[in-house]
């Protein structure tokens, strides 16, 4: 079977909707290693994938994800905190050898480690959409 590493942001909204993904891989009988922080262990770990925790600097600035105002610090921190990430599960990645990445686009870290290591890569954007009128 193949053995998945899903990274992601600390952030419900980006979290949640991979978790049925997660633990259907896991019933198939993939490999699925979660990276996050610790904040997110006990529902990553009730999908049945394995956790590995990091610390992030976003947890610590949530108030740069509240308004408009700060909708250009966003990116900015995203940029910041996979460069602080990277160096806390680069090894720890290396070791494992996954088949394949899975990421959410704000995840950085996840696709720098791709490119590093030559894994391949797929990116999972969580969407919304309104009802219709």
């Amino acid at each position: 079977m193949a053995k998945f590493a899903f990274f992601n942001v600390p952030l419900h909204a980006h979290i949640n909707p991979t978790l049925p993904v997660v633990q259907e891989l896991v019933a198939r009988g993939h490999e699925v290693t979660y990276y996050l922080t610790e904040k997110y262990r006990g529902p990553i770990e009730a999908t049945g994938a394995k956790f590995y925790g990091y610390e992030s600097k976003i947890e610590q600035s949530s108030s740069n994800f509240q308004g408009h105002s700060q909708s250009l610090r966003v990116p900015i921190l995203m940029v910041g905190d996979s460069l602080f990430v990277l160096p806390q599960i680069l090894e720890n990645v290396r070791e494992e050898q996954p088949d394949c990445i899975v990421y959410d686009p704000f995840c950085f870290s996840a696709r720098f480690i791709a490119q590093m290591l030559d894994i391949p890569a797929v990116m999972s954007r969580v969407t919304t959409s309104s009802p219709s009128s």
